[in-house]
């Protein structure tokens, strides 16, 4: 029988808040706290952090160091450059060669690298999924088609294979350029149209990516379809032990493992997830994890000297109900408002962040699909926030942008849209319009008014508040 000890959270905030320790702002529903578990054959003293997920004014979020591929950083700078209330440090890297990442990670729908290990994704209303040897299925289209002749496929996202055969997609958290990844050739793509064809070393477009196609046969063939001028899109399967999972409404993930803890009880299996190093298959050593409780509630921790087993123990003994391990030993680190609960003793190249938003994050479908590969929409001055291009192709318009005058132009059908970045004045079908917010730029993509979008396309817009979820319905 597990034996858990919980002293009281007061006593336990004032112990981390030491003498000399920076003042920290209280947040609603979040509680740092310690946990004596008796589980698994060991007694240890568990760090925790836990925080109500059912507050949708919390979002968590996978992080690279430095904002890219191959870069180290403390957990607690990380923590910092995302305005983070908390952060636990994420998964596996190459901590000794050249830092890349071990573990897939997705942030707003863009995949920034990808590899094995269990994947914990997170939905835009906070609902947590995590799937067991994972990988991706990747798979291209050439003009609006996804069959032979007029598809391709990659190996993977930002990563060198060193293998004349490979085809990966080398996006802007790569680098400015691919540098010199191989003999190949490389397919430059900005905004989904193919710009050129370039041997050697390409540079990365700030709003696309290169399609690297290995010097073999069989990743040359596609420089036939693949031309300057063609429309190129990719579409990504996630997968679990080789089947296809629903991972819909996703907008972020981060993938390692193995998984500890599913429908509350204990599942560790690392060897069937394709772990073979005895750090993770056998020894004892500090684990850190992430996790939720069957009331959605969000926890974060580290472990002390146990081994796989023992830490998925000692997680089911304290309630949760998924949990998986993270990067551990050196790497584990957990961080609270301006200071470490638990410091690693190396910098990272990722981490897990908690970040605070003092309005709620909506999710949002369109004609009941969960929009997903966007940033969420936001709510400034009472106003909800929508991605203007992303919602208008959704709903078959086609959208253009102007970089010069900074302005999104909509076309559907006989109607036309035209606003422009920092001004309320609008034209729609001709008419000026005036917006209660005006549009702004974030995270790339052009934000604009709900009721504004609901308005000119002459939609209906709902809202769900047990899933904190906006509806757009075409009638």
């Amino acid at each position: 029988m597990a034996t858990i000890t919980r002293p009281l959270i007061p006593v336990i905030v004032v112990s981390l808040l030491a003498a000399g320790a920076p003042t920290a702002t209280a947040f609603d529903g979040v509680s740092p706290s310690t946990a004596t578990v008796t589980a698994g054959g060991v007694t240890r003293s568990v760090q925790l952090l836990e925080l109500d997920w059912s507050d949708h004014r919390y979002q968590l979020l996978p992080v690279l160091a430095h904002g890219r591929i191959k870069a180290t950083e403390s957990l607690a700078h990380m923590a910092q450059d995302a305005a983070a209330v908390a952060a636990v440090n994420g998964g596996f890297f190459n901590a000794y060669t050249n830092m890349e990442p071990q573990g897939t990670l997705e942030v707003y729908g863009s995949y920034l690298v990808n590899s094995g290990g269990t994947l914990m994704g997170v939905t835009a209303n906070n609902r947590m999924l995590m799937e067991p040897d994972s990988s991706l299925s990747i798979k291209g289209g050439i003009d609006g088609a996804w069959s032979w002749p007029d598809d391709w496929y990659a190996w993977g996202f930002n990563r060198n294979y060193h293998q004349p055969s490979q085809i990966v997609v080398f996006t802007p958290a790569w680098g400015a350029a691919t540098g010199d990844v191989g003999n190949g050739t490389c397919v430059v793509v900005d905004r989904g149209v193919v710009q050129t064809i370039v041997q050697g070393s390409a540079a990365i477009p700030a709003h696309g990516y290169v399609i690297y196609l290995g010097s073999a046969p069989d990743a040359q063939q596609y420089l036939q379809y693949l031309t300057p001028g063609s429309t190129v899109a990719y579409k990504v399967q996630v997968l679990s032990y080789g089947n296809p999972v629903d991972w819909s409404g996703v907008v972020s993930a981060l993938g390692a493992g193995p998984l500890l803890v599913s429908g509350g009880r204990v599942v560790a299996n690392p060897q069937a997830e394709g772990f073979t190093d005895p750090n993770i298959t056998s020894r004892s050593m500090t684990r850190s994890f992430v996790g939720v409780t069957p009331d959605n509630r969000l926890v974060l921790g580290v472990i002390p000297n146990v081994t796989i087993q023992q830490a998925a123990d000692i997680l089911a003994s304290l309630g949760l109900q998924e949990a998986m391990n993270l990067d551990d030993a050196a790497s584990s680190g957990l961080w609270y408002q301006g200071q470490y609960l638990w410091q690693p003793s190396r910098n990272l190249s990722n981490a897990l962040v908690v970040v605070y938003h003092r309005h709620p994050m909506p999710a949002l479908t369109v004609n009941g699909k969960p929009l997903t590969g966007y940033p969420l929409p936001f709510i400034t001055h009472g106003t909800t926030m929508v991605p203007l291009r992303l919602v208008s192709l959704a709903l078959g318009a086609s959208a253009s942008w102007d970089p010069t005058t900074r302005a999104v132009t909509i076309q559907d059908g006989s109607s036309t849209i035209s606003i422009a970045i920092g001004s309320t004045a609008a034209l729609v079908s001709g008419q000026a319009e005036t917006l209660p917010v005006a549009p702004v730029l974030k995270h790339d993509y052009t934000y604009v008014p709900l009721r504004f979008i609901a308005q000119a396309f002459g939609t209906q817009v709902g809202w769900n508040p047990s899933t904190y979820t906006v509806s757009i319905t075409t009638p």
